[in-house]
């Protein structure tokens, strides 16, 4: 996909993403996310937001691999 963003070995306790804008005319959006967690309280939440409204949102904890997936019909 044109707009797959890629971060890969990121030591990061917090990351966001910038804005990103999505075609006229899509139907659906598909976000996930893998990481590494160090412990199980680690937490992955993927949230969208459309107009600065949030649209859908999933959280996933654990260690060491945490996956989130969130899928919202525009």
């Amino acid at each position: 996909d044109a707009d797959a963003r890629t971060l890969v070995n990121q030591n990061l306790a917090s990351w966001s993403s910038e804005e990103m804008t999505i075609a006229a005319g899509t139907n659906n959006v598909k976000i996930n996310v893998q990481g590494t967690g160090s412990g199980a309280s680690s937490t992955i939440t993927v949230q969208i937001y459309v107009d600065g409204v949030l649209k859908a949102e999933q959280s996933g904890t654990g260690a060491p691999a945490i996956v989130a997936m969130v899928t919202h019909t525009l």
